[in-house]
Protein backbone atom coordinates (compact mmCIF):
# COMPACT_ATOMS: atom_id res chain seq x y z
CA UNK A 1 0.00 0.00 0.00
CA UNK A 2 1.43 3.57 -1.10
CA UNK A 3 1.26 6.03 1.92
CA UNK A 4 0.72 9.80 1.15
CA UNK A 5 3.09 12.01 2.86
CA UNK A 6 0.63 14.87 3.16
CA UNK A 7 -2.13 12.63 4.38
CA UNK A 8 0.45 11.19 6.49
CA UNK A 9 1.47 14.58 8.27
CA UNK A 10 -2.50 15.24 8.33
CA UNK A 11 -3.19 12.70 10.34
CA UNK A 12 -0.25 13.24 12.77
CA UNK A 13 -1.15 17.01 13.40
CA UNK A 14 -4.32 15.27 13.73
CA UNK A 15 -3.65 13.09 16.83
CA UNK A 16 -1.32 15.58 18.14
CA UNK A 17 -4.27 18.21 18.28
CA UNK A 18 -6.48 15.76 19.43
CA UNK A 19 -3.93 14.09 22.55
CA UNK A 20 -3.50 18.35 23.51
CA UNK A 21 -7.16 18.86 24.27
CA UNK A 22 -7.69 15.16 26.19
CA UNK A 23 -10.12 13.67 22.73
CA UNK A 24 -12.45 16.06 23.61
CA UNK A 25 -13.77 16.90 20.72
CA UNK A 26 -15.91 20.12 21.86
CA UNK A 27 -12.66 21.52 23.21
CA UNK A 28 -10.86 20.87 20.14
CA UNK A 29 -14.39 22.52 18.22
CA UNK A 30 -13.61 25.74 21.12
CA UNK A 31 -10.02 26.23 19.99
CA UNK A 32 -10.77 26.21 16.32
CA UNK A 33 -13.85 28.63 16.79
CA UNK A 34 -11.47 30.95 19.08
CA UNK A 35 -8.36 30.69 16.83
CA UNK A 36 -10.51 32.07 13.05
CA UNK A 37 -10.64 35.21 14.40
CA UNK A 38 -7.03 35.60 14.90
CA UNK A 39 -7.11 35.73 10.92
CA UNK A 40 -9.89 38.03 10.25
CA UNK A 41 -8.07 40.17 8.13
CA UNK A 42 -7.08 37.57 5.81
CA UNK A 43 -9.78 35.98 3.22
CA UNK A 44 -10.76 32.44 3.93
CA UNK A 45 -12.62 32.07 0.68
CA UNK A 46 -11.62 32.96 -2.37
CA UNK A 47 -14.38 32.07 -4.62
CA UNK A 48 -15.32 34.34 -7.22
CA UNK A 49 -17.42 32.65 -10.01
CA UNK A 50 -16.46 33.90 -13.25
CA UNK A 51 -19.72 32.47 -15.16
CA UNK A 52 -22.69 32.73 -12.95
CA UNK A 53 -24.74 36.43 -12.78
CA UNK A 54 -27.48 36.47 -10.18
CA UNK A 55 -28.30 40.14 -11.75
CA UNK A 56 -28.98 38.64 -14.99
CA UNK A 57 -30.91 35.19 -14.08
CA UNK A 58 -33.64 34.48 -11.36
CA UNK A 59 -33.89 31.64 -9.07
CA UNK A 60 -36.00 30.05 -11.21
CA UNK A 61 -33.93 30.53 -14.28
CA UNK A 62 -31.01 29.38 -12.19
CA UNK A 63 -32.71 26.42 -11.20
CA UNK A 64 -33.74 25.29 -14.51
CA UNK A 65 -30.19 25.84 -16.03
CA UNK A 66 -28.57 23.82 -13.42
CA UNK A 67 -31.15 21.12 -14.25
CA UNK A 68 -30.52 21.04 -17.29
CA UNK A 69 -26.77 20.86 -16.74
CA UNK A 70 -26.95 18.37 -14.32
CA UNK A 71 -29.38 16.07 -17.16
CA UNK A 72 -26.93 16.70 -20.20
CA UNK A 73 -23.83 15.34 -17.68
CA UNK A 74 -25.12 12.41 -17.24
CA UNK A 75 -26.73 11.69 -20.63
CA UNK A 76 -24.26 13.13 -23.52
CA UNK A 77 -21.63 14.63 -21.18
CA UNK A 78 -20.66 18.33 -20.84
CA UNK A 79 -18.28 20.97 -22.23
CA UNK A 80 -15.35 22.64 -20.75
CA UNK A 81 -17.42 25.27 -20.04
CA UNK A 82 -20.44 23.63 -18.94
CA UNK A 83 -18.71 21.81 -16.39
CA UNK A 84 -17.33 25.23 -15.10
CA UNK A 85 -20.60 26.65 -15.09
CA UNK A 86 -21.70 23.91 -13.17
CA UNK A 87 -19.03 23.56 -10.68
CA UNK A 88 -19.70 26.97 -10.27
CA UNK A 89 -23.18 26.24 -9.06
CA UNK A 90 -22.35 23.56 -6.65
CA UNK A 91 -19.92 25.99 -5.39
CA UNK A 92 -22.30 28.33 -4.69
CA UNK A 93 -24.97 25.80 -3.44
CA UNK A 94 -22.49 24.56 -0.74
CA UNK A 95 -21.41 27.83 0.61
CA UNK A 96 -25.45 28.71 0.62
CA UNK A 97 -25.66 25.41 2.78
CA UNK A 98 -22.72 26.22 5.07
CA UNK A 99 -24.13 29.41 5.76
CA UNK A 100 -27.58 28.34 6.38
CA UNK A 101 -25.89 25.67 8.73
CA UNK A 102 -23.94 28.35 10.34
CA UNK A 103 -27.30 30.83 10.79
CA UNK A 104 -29.41 27.50 12.19
CA UNK A 105 -26.47 26.63 14.55
CA UNK A 106 -26.46 30.92 16.09
CA UNK A 107 -30.18 30.37 16.79
CA UNK A 108 -30.06 27.23 18.56
CA UNK A 109 -27.40 28.86 20.57
CA UNK A 110 -28.74 31.43 21.29
CA UNK A 111 -32.16 29.80 22.47
CA UNK A 112 -29.39 28.03 25.10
Amino acid sequence: MCTDPIIEELHQIRDQLAAQFNYDIYAIVADSQARQYEYEDHPVVSFSPKLISPEEKSIAEIKERVSELIDKEKTTGLSVEETAELDDYLQLEYLWRLAKARAHRSQHLAKI
